[in-house]
């Protein structure tokens, strides 16, 4: 089986990440994520890919649950080795039993940041499975807090915001499933 036929290909792995948050000061994270890949190969050399990049990272007394919706794309190098540029949105949930004042106030109990990504990504594919190192940077610029009514979520507060910015470096293992 050639791992750079044409045609649609799905890749689905997981692994271990570092992320340092930069805010008012810088702060490190790491934990574990789930990464999908869905794309099309052509000219066994070339791929254009939806992805999707679930980190979940502890960081202090919150909870972060980081998540990566990317479009890319895969060129492969010598040897099945590729190389994966990305862009995308991350939509990423902050849960804390130390919510900062101002979401304190409308008695929030999560904060969703949204903002632009981007990255790349270096790995190599063999016949069945798949490893690759990915480096991602997020700027977040904006902000709700939820609050859930009755098992209803309610937006209760939403800003504008500068300065939150995360980078992360991570290490995914998985299998081509398509």
């Amino acid at each position: 089986m050639d791992v750079w036929s044409e045609g649609l290909h799905l890749y689905g792995g997981g692994g271990v990440n570092t992320s340092l948050y930069h805010s008012e000061g810088d702060t490190l994270g790491s934990g574990l994520h789930f990464k999908t890949d869905f794309g099309y190969s052509f000219k066994k050399s070339w791929a254009i890919e939806a992805g999707s990049f679930v980190k979940f990272t502890k960081v202090h007394d919150t909870l972060i649950w980081d998540t990566l919706l990317t479009i890319g794309v895969r060129r492969k190098l010598q040897e099945d080795f590729y190389i994966r540029p990305f862009i995308g949105q991350a939509p990423t949930v902050f849960y804390s039993d130390k919510t900062p004042e101002v979401y304190r106030r409308s008695n929030t109990e999560r904060i969703i940041y949204n903002g632009p990504a981007f990255g790349i990504s270096f790995g190599k594919i063999y016949k069945t499975w798949f490893w690759e190192t990915t480096v991602s940077y997020q700027a977040l610029d904006k902000g709700k807090g939820i609050r859930d009514n009755k098992s209803v979520p309610e937006e209760v507060f939403r800003s504008d915001m500068e300065g939150l910015k995360i980078t992360s470096f991570s290490l995914t293992f998985g299998l081509q499933v398509l």
